[in-house]
């Protein structure tokens, strides 16, 4: 539903006079902009950053069906309470865009605009000024979840099916070599030279990956790094050892066995 909506400040009593085909949608945008700091009216922008987003609210003014008697209403509207923003936030006596609302955009001028923005450079401040202006925003649930239901609804024709296919093969989806998977074990796995107590009195020397170490042993990762770094005593009766010597630079084998009469397996 749409119609004659307005922006009031309560705490000052200023106002802002709009049309629209939708009042949720066009809410959600002026607010948008508003919170980005982004809004294109920079007296309803100012009071917004001042007074606060809690002391504004949305009214749906007047409900009005036909788009023309829509932009007409707006314009008596505008008439009768424009004055150069006093209390008014409106820039113009007259709508922004009056006959282009809800106007279908020509394949011509679609093309000029495709044309203007192909090989457009946007420099690295751009970017930084977009990012910027998109951090702490999080987007409603509400919202997510609409345009998750409306991606559910999109065709999946076999031609597009075949398309994503050919464009993920060789690349993330396919499979890994033996180098890459060595890498991304690497980075992942903890890393250390620790020697370990077992229940039964054996030393085992613990070399780069506790997770293996753990697996091989029936151990938890986390808790016998944990046992590791100092920060728990024991696990399933494993305890660190103190070392005297640095073993981190000693050059062992991984995970042998030392008994307790001193010999090695």
């Amino acid at each position: 539903m749409g119609g004659i909506y307005i922006i009031e400040n309560t705490l000052n009593g200023r106002f802002y006079v709009g049309s629209a085909a939708s009042f949720k949608r066009r809410w959600q945008t002026h607010r948008g902009h508003l919170r980005r700091n982004k809004h294109g009216n920079r007296f309803l922008q100012n009071d917004w950053n001042k007074c606060g987003e809690q002391h504004f609210r949305f009214m749906e003014y007047e409900p009005v069906a036909s788009r023309d008697v829509m932009l007409d209403r707006e314009r008596q509207y505008l008439l009768l309470f424009f004055d150069n923003q006093r209390l008014c936030y409106n820039i113009r006596p007259a709508p922004n865009t009056p006959g282009y609302t809800g106007r279908p955009c020509s394949p011509e001028a679609r093309a000029k605009i495709s044309a203007a923005n192909t090989g457009r450079i946007v420099t690295e401040a751009h970017r930084l000024a977009l990012s910027e202006s998109h951090k702490g925003y999080r987007m409603p649930p509400a919202q997510r979840a609409k345009i998750a239901e409306a991606h559910r609804k999109i065709p999946r024709t076999e031609q597009w099916r075949r398309r994503i296919s050919a464009a993920n093969k060789g690349r993330r989806n396919g499979p890994l070599s033996s180098e890459t998977r060595a890498k991304l074990s690497d980075a992942h796995a903890k890393t250390v030279n620790a020697t370990l107590i077992a229940p039964d009195g054996s030393e085992h020397f613990v070399e780069r990956h506790i997770r293996n170490f753990a697996r091989k042993h029936g151990l938890m990762e986390a808790h016998i790094a944990a046992v590791i770094r100092g920060a728990r005593k024991s696990h399933r009766g494993w305890r660190l050892k103190v070392h005297d010597v640095d073993h981190a630079n000693v050059p062992v084998e991984p995970d042998r066995v030392r008994h307790a009469d001193g010999s090695c397996a």
